[in-house]
């Protein structure tokens, strides 16, 4: 019996990794011809799904910054609900004082409406945070990680196609000594054409995925631009906040001040707080009453003066408060199709590379025997 030796086709040389992809293979090899330019249509796909992946790993960082500003923005505005509630806690106490109740309860009026509209807002920003953005957050760093890996398998994927389009050109030119060895290689070109055409729909399916996916971010990005709208104008209200904050510190201060008064004809002097001047003025001696609330007057003029100012509630919290009811349906569905993509970009991509690599391209040398009766 004659032993039929399998000899596996060695990597192209040199001179071959020249050779352009459209290198000739005989029309005697229908199935060769047909893989080897299905394998370059998968490489022409696979630089196509590559620049797709860059680009949307671009945008994911760019919409996963967007998403930790936004947290950023929740952050501020708990901070400056509990600010003003701190702020108008502190004015209550002088909301019955003569003289300076007017002034303070304007303020704290308008304090108030403010910090009810922000608070409202702030409910729901504080159960979004939790529920959608740091959810979105984690799910964008990881669709980074994925396209980047993916890139490097792409990569990867392509170096294989090469491999064996440069191993299917060596084939051919030995394969069409006998019939015998053309029909080896067709058999297992027809294996890799399965194999290939199920990687070719696998890459396209993740391009399709790529696409989804990358349609889905503006409209993440314009929910954050709501909330950086909301941001920048908060910004801003810190700003004017510490000037009745600052007010009502010299307040307190002033209003525990002690003015000391000489008695008219008298040797004697008198001492009072502010407060006592302007709360119970009943206790202080008539004669020296108005010239005490002259001074006092004349140190609260100056403070109450800064704080008649009417304080505007953020910009944005309406439109914020409208984008946050449709911030759920949205994170529901771009989380489903980056989950998806993300489960095909690290699983995928190496089943359709070890499906490629499993096809062995092997031709048989013919006998020497076989080879003479054949000659004969």
């Amino acid at each position: 019996m004659i032993r039929i030796l399998i000899t596996t086709v060695a990597l192209a040389t040199c001179s071959l990794l020249a050779s352009p992809v459209s290198a000739s293979i005989p029309s005697s090899l229908p199935q060769t011809r047909a893989i080897y330019q299905d394998l370059a249509g998968l490489k022409t796909e696979c630089d196509r799904t590559i620049q797709m992946a860059l680009r949307l790993r671009e945008a994911t960082r760019g919409a996963r910054r967007n998403v930790d500003q936004s947290i950023e923005v929740t952050k501020a505005i708990k901070s400056m609900d509990g600010r003003l509630v701190r702020l108008i806690d502190r004015l209550k106490p002088y909301a019955s004082v003569p003289k300076v109740r007017t002034v303070v309860r304007t303020l704290s009026r308008n304090l108030q409406r403010i910090q009810a509209k922000l608070h409202a807002v702030r409910k729901k920003t504080d159960r979004c945070e939790k529920e959608v953005l740091r959810p979105t957050q984690k799910r964008l760093k990881d669709l980074e990680q994925s396209l980047a890996g993916a890139e490097q398998k792409l990569r990867g994927l392509k170096r294989d196609i090469d491999e064996k389009m440069m191993q299917l050109e060596q084939a051919a030119q030995v394969a069409q000594r006998t019939r015998f060895t053309r029909q080896t290689l067709e058999t297992t070109a027809r294996s890799l054409r399965q194999a290939t055409s199920v990687t070719l729909d696998g890459v396209r399916q993740i391009r399709q995925q790529i696409d989804l996916v990358g349609r889905k971010l503006p409209s993440l990005n314009q929910h954050a631009a709501s909330f950086r709208t909301v941001g920048n104008s908060l910004s801003d209200m810190n700003r004017k906040m510490r000037t009745p904050e600052d007010m009502v510190g010299k307040l307190d201060k002033a209003i525990g001040k002690k003015l000391t008064i000489k008695i008219p004809f008298s040797r004697k002097s008198v001492s009072f707080t502010i407060r006592q001047i302007l709360e119970k003025p009943g206790q202080v001696i008539g004669i020296v009453l108005k010239p005490l609330e002259k001074l006092a007057d004349g140190i609260l003029q100056p403070i109450l003066g800064k704080m008649k100012l009417e304080m505007q509630p953020p910009k944005g919290l309406h439109e914020l408060e409208q984008k946050l009811a449709s911030l759920s349906s949205l994170n529901r569905s771009l989380g489903s199709a980056c989950d998806k993509l993300v489960g095909q970009l690290n699983t995928r991509i190496d089943q359709q590379r070890n499906g490629l690599r499993a096809i062995r391209i092997t031709i048989p040398a013919t006998p020497r025997l076989a080879q003479q009766s054949s000659t004969q």
